[in-house]
């Protein structure tokens, strides 16, 4: 699969993803949801160590704000990112 926000690296014991938006310094974006929630899937599919870790010593810089701005309040509430570090956590 391609991504373009994340850099996956699949191994037979674990998958390394890195958050890798570094014009945002790695900010958390809709799109970045979207495809963590594709490897989540995979992962569901054939569980293994999944190694989360971001881009040139930056983690992650948020939520990405600029795209926070044109949501409206009920989309605001949704809990978008709440959903995905559940299921990461699982």
């Amino acid at each position: 699969m391609t991504y373009e926000t994340l850099l996956v690296e699949e191994r037979d014991d674990r998958v390394v993803v890195t958050l890798h938006r570094p014009d945002a310094r790695n900010a958390i974006s809709g799109q970045m949801i979207a495809e963590l929630h594709d490897v989540c899937a995979e992962l569901e599919r054939r569980p293994r160590l999944l190694l989360l870790t971001g881009h040139d010593r930056v983690f992650a810089g948020g939520a990405d704000i600029a795209e926070l701005l044109g949501r409206g309040r009920d989309e605001a509430l949704q809990g978008i990112n709440s959903r995905l570090f559940e299921r990461v956590r699982r």
